[in-house]
């Protein structure tokens, strides 16, 4: 296992690499996501998913079928301090070119623990659960407070952003994910 100091820079600099190559979604792509993580969990009554932005994996659709199916999704708000709050989505935020902050009532950093299935965003993840996500840390800080039992983690990557097991630095904070969602595969990490 890295030191702190030589994952934060092995990281970086996979961060910058990553960022420099975005990755395009073809349109079908949510949908397709979607299916997916419907196929494993079809009727969370609580589950957490990000608005996505940017190249992040398109959740729009995700989010629509949860609220059709009578589920309370949560989606995060950034705090300064880099911690997660969250808000009760209303189903109108869609997909961003830039990051900004859904309004609704905070319901506080715990909110999330009644989450059944949590969807995180990440830059890149690997077959072992190892998640590069966009350096702050946020979600490693809400995982780490959560007992894993009985909640699914599930990071929604490009086909491309899935790397073999080993591959991606791992720091002694980082929490790793139960599974990887693709466009087109289901991958059940090596971890879980």
């Amino acid at each position: 296992m890295a030191t702190t100091q030589q994952g934060s820079t092995a990281k970086a600099a996979m961060r910058e690499q990553l960022r420099d190559h975005p990755v395009l979604w073809p349109p079908t792509s949510g949908i397709q996501l979607t299916e997916h993580v419907i196929s494993l969990a079809p009727e969370p009554q609580v589950a957490s998913c990000y608005i996505s932005y940017g190249d992040e994996a398109p959740t729009i659709s995700l989010r629509t079928a949860w609220i059709q199916a009578g589920a309370r999704v949560l989606i995060p708000i950034l705090m300064p301090n880099k911690d997660l709050d969250w808000v009760l989505d209303d189903g109108t935020a869609g997909h961003a070119k830039q990051y900004s902050e859904p309004s609704g009532q905070h319901l506080g950093i715990q909110a999330v623990a009644a989450a059944e299935v949590i969807i995180v965003p990440v830059l890149a993840v690997g077959e072992d659960g190892a998640r590069l996500g966009q350096g702050g840390g946020s979600y490693d800080r809400v995982l780490g407070r959560l007992p894993r039992e009985g909640r699914l983690v599930i990071a929604l990557a490009h086909d491309d952003r899935v790397f073999p097991a080993g591959i991606l630095p791992v720091e002694r904070h980082d929490v790793p994910v139960d599974v990887i969602v693709t466009p087109h595969r289901i991958i059940r990490t090596t971890t879980h």
